[in-house]
């Protein structure tokens, strides 16, 4: 329960430095800050921004939709 807390916790306490933070993009930091990180802070920071130029995508293609729904 704990983690769960933590997961829905996390995204908003960070949300000012990463408003599109999920719980994929904490999964991908613990695996890098515990033991045995197979890929450097770099690249789990340059994974996570790849994953959010992507959400913020999605996000825009779905109101475009709706936007064109709507007319």
């Amino acid at each position: 329960m704990i983690a769960m807390l933590f997961m829905a916790e996390e995204p908003t306490a960070q949300h000012d430095a990463e408003p599109l933070l999920s719980c994929a993009d904490i999964v991908a930091l613990l695996k890098h800050f515990l033991p045995q990180a197979a890929v450097s802070r770099d690249d789990v920071i340059k994974q996570m921004r790849v994953r959010h130029r992507k959400r913020l995508a999605a996000i825009a293609s779905a109101y475009s939709v709706q936007a064109r729904r709507l007319e």
